[in-house]
């Protein structure tokens, strides 16, 4: 949590503060779970079953053997061991394909294998950012061994159907190796490990802290794998050197902390974007209209919201919080909702609000407004002039309550309800 109350942080793709109660696992792991997960004697067999608890913990959020689950000191590390290593167990080519949005810890290792001898084409992405696909599927061949792809881009945040590229790869060639840089989308969009070899994550992107990240490693590839260093026989012998125990366990946390949330977000986020896409009139009330836009910043947390609607909702700036009762609006011309009842006053309930709202970019979830225009309701409670109602072609929401609105709310619902 953020000490300064007046700091609003908005760098959460670059790191996230550490949730508190990932950093009591790791503060009690530090006191209780000391000793070295290797030794022989009763605290070290106790690290050690913690080790594989997190082990395990980590492993069900990505849908994979708990086997195939190395911990490593971070995102970074994962891309490096997996490429540098992965390369080296396919012997009937050199030719790599790669996108070219990748972050440098993917760069960086094919540029030194490019000067070992292998092949690396290179695939700009389209215009507005995506991956290239076909682009990138014409570039494989019979001497193409690896196809690498982020997941979703660190820079500009756009989201690439990794998914659907490794299945046309392994079409192609099934001993054609997938790697996916995955540390911008664990815990923000759903992945499946389908057709996927190796995959890399991190886990200051989630509330864990930094220098703790995980590698998924397919067992497809475990015999032939050549790490690109040696040591001990730690994480199966991949990645030697003794565990960091506490933040594998405070990764573990944080990872399990979000699991559930991303579950039913995803389930939502497809069932409201189906019937986006049909045209079909969707209204969110309240906290309804607020999980629309791009982030709350409620205890200055950057939480994502559905980024239907870009911008922020935060906390109102008047005397007394929360804004309860009944307000007059600023409804725009040609609004649908509010027909007939622009001067009318409507009942509110809420301590946060969005203080801008514009047309997000919805391309990555293949939502297309169109030409819609967009109509924004506004109201003023103390300091504050905060969205009280949005409309975009079938996307409508109010940050008032229609059904405790008497006449006025009947009518707005009315209104809407005239739009299927």
């Amino acid at each position: 949590m953020l000490q300064n109350p007046e700091l609003h942080y908005l760098d959460n793709a670059a790191t996230t503060i550490v949730a508190p109660e990932v950093a009591d696992v790791i503060d009690k792991a530090m006191r209780e779970h000391w000793a070295n997960p290797s030794s022989l004697y009763a605290p070290g067999a106790r690290s050690e079953e913690a080790l594989n608890a997190a082990r395990a913990a980590v492993a069900r959020t990505l849908g994979c053997k708990s086997k195939e689950l190395y911990f490593t000191s971070c995102g970074s590390e994962g891309n490096n061991l997996a490429l540098l290593g992965a390369a080296q167990t396919r012997t009937f080519g050199k030719g790599i394909v790669v996108s070219g949005f990748e972050h440098p810890s993917v760069q960086r290792p094919l540029e030194r294998l490019a000067a070992q001898g292998y092949h690396v084409t290179v695939v700009a992405p389209q215009p507005d950012g995506t991956l290239d696909m076909g682009r990138m599927l014409e570039a494989v061949d019979k001497n193409t061994i690896l196809v690498a792809c982020m997941m979703v881009n660190n820079e500009i945040g756009t989201r690439n159907d990794v998914e659907r590229l490794a299945a046309e790869v392994k079409r192609r060639n099934s001993r054609i190796i997938v790697h996916v840089d995955a540390v911008q989308a664990w815990m923000r969009v759903p992945i499946k490990l389908d057709n996927i070899d190796t995959l890399a994550v991190s886990g200051h992107k989630i509330h864990a802290p930094k220098g703790v990240g995980a590698l998924y490693l397919s067992d497809r590839l475990v015999q032939a794998f050549q790490p690109p260093y040696l040591g001990g026989e730690q994480e199966r012998g991949l990645r030697p050197g003794t565990e960091n125990l506490p933040y594998a366990m405070g990764l573990a946390a944080a990872a399990t902390r979000l699991a559930g949330s991303i579950r039913s977000r995803d389930k939502a986020m497809r069932a409201l974007n189906d019937r986006l896409r049909a045209g079909r009139p969707v209204l969110g009330v309240c906290v309804g209209e607020q999980i629309m836009f791009e982030r709350g910043m409620e205890h200055g947390d950057g939480t994502p919201g559905l980024g239907l609607i870009k911008g922020d909702v935060e906390l109102l700036d008047a005397d007394v919080v929360p804004h309860m009762g009944w307000d007059t609006v600023e409804a725009p011309e040609g609004s649908v909702l509010l027909k007939g009842v622009e001067n009318e006053r409507f009942y509110f309930v809420h301590s946060f609000a969005a203080m801008s709202a514009s047309p997000a970019d919805t391309s990555a979830d293949q939502l297309d407004f169109g030409d819609a225009e967009e109509h924004v309701t506004w109201c003023t409670y103390g300091r504050s002039r905060f969205v009280a109602a949005y409309e975009r072609g079938p996307l409508f929401a109010t940050q008032f309550h229609p059904e405790k609105s008497a006449e006025a709310g009947a009518q707005l619902l009315r209104n809407w309800v005239a739009t299927f």
